[in-house]
């Protein structure tokens, strides 16, 4: 089985380039063969701090400079299906799915605010069945909406 592309605003995105200049990440919806649907985020890139090795360290005469260097790197937004586990385990047995870009975000808490403000906006915890989604922020969970 070949893994769906994502779309956004009805064009594939298969690549950075694609997206427009600058994203730091987007708000996807994935939606299953029933209806099912998966609110989350993801990043594009990965960055982290590179500790320098002994050789590196070294050659660095002004100790007031810093041992270490930032790397950036793609990371694996085109495969990624999200963090549910139900979700996962149903598209490794097969259950079929699409993948949206509901919307870019140019730095990481646009990012975090779209996402939340989507999750309530589509009033996730709420509704039955119909998203796969548990909680929001890991403040909000589905079983504090449902009335005793």
């Amino acid at each position: 089985m070949t893994q769906p592309i994502w779309n956004y605003q009805g064009k594939p995105i298969t690549e950075v380039s694609d997206l427009p200049d600058n994203v730091h990440g987007f708000v996807y919806m994935i939606t299953d063969e029933n209806g099912k649907k998966y609110i989350g985020k993801k990043t594009i890139f990965t960055v982290r701090k590179r500790k320098f090795g002994k050789k590196e360290s070294k050659l660095i005469t002004d100790k007031r400079l810093k041992l270490y260097e930032t790397v950036r790197k793609e990371g694996n937004w085109k495969i990624y299906t999200g963090s549910n586990t139900i979700l996962n385990e149903g598209i490794k047995k097969g259950l079929q799915y699409t993948k949206e870009i509901i919307r870019v975000a140019y730095h990481k808490k646009q990012l975090s605010y779209y996402e939340t403000r989507e999750l309530f906006e589509k009033r996730v915890l709420e509704t039955d069945d119909d998203y796969y989604n548990s909680n929001i922020n890991g403040t909000y969970f589905k079983k504090d909406t449902e009335i005793k």
